[in-house]
């Protein structure tokens, strides 16, 4: 994180912002996921999981994947260090590089995006393409799902007897409530 952004303010906002900057910048997607996996789960990664990463920090989460498996060396030569990646995140949430770059650590990449706050017809669509993934993946393999907030939005498979316009007017009414998220949920 570039702290430089905050030198030259005056030291009653620039301290304050530097630790706002500190603080967010220890709950990066990529930094906790990175550091949890290192922490506690570095035997899964040597499996070469399948990934389902959904939400707005889904790309940053599949990135802290990544990179945990990088450091403890999981590579095998000619193979990529992990099982397929499936991200669902919000429009807009998905630079084309970042993906790209993603596509080095993982045997395949499946990349969607879909609204948030209110699902839309591409969140349908990555509900189905989701449910395809799981569907093709081999009864023993591995797999780590990552879930952050958008994943309820960006990706949805709806009840036959439910329409997309219901559910957006349900989600509306629910967003427009003033009910905490886990109430919501």
């Amino acid at each position: 994180m570039v702290w430089g952004v905050a030198e030259n303010l005056p030291e009653p906002v620039r301290v304050p912002l530097q630790a706002l900057l500190r603080g967010l910048d220890a709950v990066r997607g990529e930094r906790v996921v990175a550091h949890a996996l290192l922490a506690r789960h570095q035997m899964l990664l040597e499996q070469r999981p399948a990934v389902i990463a959904l939400g707005k920090a889904a790309v940053a989460m599949a990135q802290g994947v990544a990179q945990a498996a990088q450091k403890i060396g999981a590579e095998k030569v000619g193979d990529p260090l992990l099982g397929p990646l499936f991200v669902a995140t919000k429009h807009g949430h998905a630079p084309t590089e970042a993906v790209a770059a993603l596509q080095q650590y993982f045997s395949d990449v499946h990349c969607y995006q879909g609204g948030h706050p209110l699902p839309d017809d591409a969140s349908l669509a990555a509900g189905e393409a989701l449910l395809a993934f799981c569907t093709a993946l081999l009864p023993c393999q591995p797999a780590l799902v990552l879930l952050s907030g958008g994943a309820s939005a960006v990706v949805e498979a709806l009840h036959a007897d439910m329409t997309l316009d219901a559910w957006q007017v349900l989600n509306n009414w629910l967003l427009c409530s003033g009910w905490p998220i886990e109430r919501m949920n």
